[in-house]
């Protein structure tokens, strides 16, 4: 996220799905974004290949978005503006492989 001293009471959106779509906006692929998300922090920490890959036998803990294609204004702390067409919208968490918040039918109920 982009959670600091001064983002918290700013004009800004300062959640992680919102911060991505600001680097969409300033031209880093799609790819590059979802990397820089998981898999490079994971790296950085030290904690590849347990978390930040779907790859088999890490955690299934997923973050399900929507790429919404329209105009969109980025604000930043300082009130500044940035213009861009996609917005990644979340729509599901799944953590451990279980969807969080929302009863499920089979083959996504709580095992």
């Amino acid at each position: 996220s982009d959670i600091h001293v001064f983002s918290g009471n700013s004009p800004g959106v300062p959640f992680l799905p919102n911060v991505m779509s600001k680097f969409l906006a300033m031209g880093s692929s799609l790819d590059q974004v979802v990397a820089m998300a998981t898999s490079v922090p994971a790296r950085i920490i030290n904690r590849t290949p347990k978390i930040g890959t779907l790859q088999r036998g890490a955690p299934a803990d997923v973050a399900i978005m929507d790429l919404v294609e329209g105009p969109v204004t980025f604000v930043d702390t300082r009130n500044n503006k940035r213009d861009g067409n996609l917005q990644l919208k979340p729509v599901q968490t799944v953590v451990n492989g279980v969807p969080f918040g929302r009863p499920y039918q089979a083959p996504f109920s709580v095992r």
